[in-house]
């Protein structure tokens, strides 16, 4: 398994009983063996949580380093990108985020640190905005965004989501 399957099972196993979420799944990839994937639907974000009033639009992102991300600029150049951060995943959480009692962003699992934060999306957009580079990276990420406790358990980690839930909740 991927590390970032890795990263959202553990995740999603750290939502607290009594909450609830869903986790989005992404259509297949392509259908009767064709590689023809140009028309195939994206899922704005990966994961949601109800917390009563708020819902939080979730895409996690997991790394050993950097995460390259969209921007509008960049598809101007002329060159191919692939980037880690999507423009539908960007788009997605904006969206989401214009609604009353939405909270929308990027949880981003930095492994070569062993930290986690929430970049929400406005968060995300003020540190991507002033950026010269194609990537954001720990030291970027720490700046803007809010640090979630985790504890290694045997293998794998917990994170402390009935906090950091409270913490943001209480902070609107």
């Amino acid at each position: 398994m991927n590390q970032g399957k890795v990263f959202e099972k553990a995740f999603a196993n750290s939502i607290p009983d009594g909450i609830y979420y869903q986790r989005l799944i992404d259509p297949a990839a392509s259908f009767g063996g064709s590689t023809n994937t140009r028309f195939s639907p994206h899922q704005p974000y990966d994961f949601y949580v109800f917390i009563k009033p708020y819902f939080f639009a979730m895409e996690l992102k997991s790394t050993s380093g950097n995460l390259t991300f969209w921007r509008e600029d960049f598809d101007k150049d002329g060159k191919k990108h692939t980037f880690e951060i999507k423009k539908w995943q960007i788009e997605g959480l904006d969206r989401a985020s214009q609604h009353e009692g939405v909270i929308a962003g990027f949880y981003i699992n930095f492994r070569n640190v062993n930290m986690t934060y929430f970049l929400s999306i406005q968060k995300f957009h003020e540190l991507t905005d002033t950026l010269d580079k194609k990537s954001i990276n720990h030291a970027d990420v720490c700046k803007y965004g809010v640090l979630i406790e985790q504890q290694l358990l045997k293998v794998h980690y917990k994170y402390n989501l009935r906090k950091f839930f409270d913490d943001i909740t209480s902070s609107i």
